[in-house]
């Protein structure tokens, strides 16, 4: 009986930045991963920038948190907005990089990881600005 193949994410060398390059490059010939990778570095870019340029205008408390209850228990230091830019930054990183090792092997895996990292950069993106448009 033949042994069950593993899928590993990360090689035990390590992968250099060429290696990266040259998955993302894979990806990017794909032209359904190519339109997600687009988005989510166009959103992530226009979140960091809306957050850049509203930066002096914004009050010292915004609402971040809307699972609480309304009121002070939302409000949090105008800081804590670079968490939602920082989060999707991280997600799209890991989810690209992960559907740079599995391109080869699983297209329609490495296409949805794509997606999964654009649309966490969007929903953060319509996150800040709504924050910020509240506040302004």
């Amino acid at each position: 009986m033949k042994k069950p193949r593993q899928m590993s994410f990360f090689s035990n060398t390590g992968a250099g930045f060429g290696e990266v390059k040259l998955q993302i490059d894979t990806l990017a010939a794909d032209p359904a991963a190519k339109i997600g990778l687009r988005i989510a570095f166009l959103a992530l870019g226009v979140e960091f920038l809306v957050l850049a340029l509203s930066w002096s205008r914004l009050p010292p408390e915004v609402p971040l948190w809307y699972s609480r209850p309304y009121g002070e228990s939302q409000l949090t230091g105008a800081w804590w907005l670079w968490l939602l830019p920082g989060v999707g930054l991280f997600i799209n990183l890991v989810s690209i990089r992960w559907a740079g090792v599995v391109v080869a092997t699983e297209k329609l895996l490495a296409q949805i990881l794509v997606w999964v990292g654009a649309m966490t950069a969007v929903m953060g993106l319509a996150a800040v600005s709504k924050i910020v448009a509240l506040m302004l």
